[in-house]
C-alpha cells in the first residue's frame, strides 16, 4: 500500500475540506465497510436511478467455482448477480444478500467478496464514489480486496485507482469525477512519482490538479507529448514515465 507525505495529505485536506487521518492514534471510533457502505446507499436510495445494467459482453460470466474463491474481476461479480437477481440486489440488505448468494449456490461469500459486493451496490445506487475523495478510496480499495478502514487515509497505487476508475464508468457512464476525487488522482500520481495523467485512464481534471503539485511540470507536457504519438523511444526519463502508464494501462486492461 502507498504512503503520503505531509504536502500531499495537506492537499487534500485543502481540497475536500475534509481532516485527513494519517494513523491510527488519529482514527476515529471505528467504523466498518459495512456501516458506511450502508449509510451512503440509505441516504441516496431516493435518488434518480442508475444508468441500464452493463451488458453482459462487457462484465463476462463467472462460474460459481470462482464466484466462491472471489477470483473473479468485479465487473464480473456485478454481471454475475445482475444475471442471477436482476436489479434487486442493489437494494438489498447485507443479511438478504449473503443468504440469496448462498441460496443461489454460489456459496458462502468471503469477508472481501462481501466488501466488492457492497461498494458495487454503492456503485449501482449512488454516486458517492464520483464525489468524495474517500468513498473512493475505500471502494477502489474493496474492489482490489484490500483491507478496508474508513477511520484512516489508506493511499492507493494507481494501478489501483485506474482500475476503480474502469469500473465506476463501466457501471456509471454518464458520471463525471468531482474535482475532489481528481485531486485525490492527483495526490496518489504525486506519491507514485507519475507526473502526467492521460484521459485515456484518468478524467481530465485530475491532471490539470496534478500540474498543480507536480515536482515537474516541463515533464509533464513532454510525457503528454510522447504518450500521445506512441513513441517506442526517447529522453530515458520520459520513456520512464510513459512505461509506468503503459504498465497501469495494462493492468487495467487484464483486470
Amino acid at each position: 500500500m502507498a504512503r503520503y507525505d505531509k504536502t500531499t495529505l495537506d492537499f487534500i485536506e485543502k481540497v475536500s475540506g475534509a481532516k485527513t487521518y494519517g494513523d491510527h492514534s488519529d482514527k476515529k471510533d471505528d467504523v466498518s465497510v459495512k456501516d458506511v457502505l450502508r449509510a451512503v446507499r440509505t441516504a441516496t436510495k431516493l435518488q434518480k436511478d442508475p444508468t441500464k445494467v452493463v451488458a453482459k459482453s462487457l462484465v463476462g460470466m463467472a462460474t460459481s467455482e470462482l464466484l466462491k474463491m472471489a477470483k473473479v474481476p468485479p465487473l464480473g461479480v456485478y454481471g454475475e448477480l445482475n444475471d442471477r437477481f436482476k436489479r434487486a440486489w442493489w437494494d438489498w440488505e447485507p443479511e438478504t444478500l449473503w443468504r440469496s448468494i448462498e441460496e443461489a449456490g454460489i456459496g458462502k461469500p468471503s469477508d472481501d467478496l462481501k466488501n466488492v459486493v457492497m461498494a458495487l451496490q454503492v456503485c449501482a445506487t449512488t454516486n458517492a464514489a464520483f464525489e468524495h475523495w474517500h468513498i473512493f478510496e475505500k471502494t477502489a480499495h474493496a474492489f482490489s480486496q484490500n483491507q478496508v478502514d474508513f477511520g484512516i487515509v489508506q493511499p492507493l497505487e494507481l494501478t489501483e485507482a485506474a482500475k476503480a476508475i474502469r469500473i465506476l464508468q463501466t457501471i456509471r457512464p454518464k458520471d463525471k469525477f468531482e474535482l475532489e476525487v481528481s485531486s485525490y488522482l492527483a495526490a496518489v500520481a504525486r506519491s507514485s512519482g507519475v507526473v502526467y495523467l492521460p484521459e485515456e485512464l484518468f478524467p481530465a481534471e485530475a491532471n490539470s490538479e496534478l500540474g498543480k503539485i507536480s515536482y515537474d511540470n516541463p515533464l509533464q507536457k513532454e510525457v503528454a507529448e510522447v504518450w500521445a504519438k506512441g513513441s517506442k523511444s526517447g529522453d530515458p526519463v520520459v520513456m520512464h514515465q510513459v512505461e509506468m502508464l503503459q504498465e497501469i494501462r495494462e493492468f487495467v486492461k487484464n483486470g
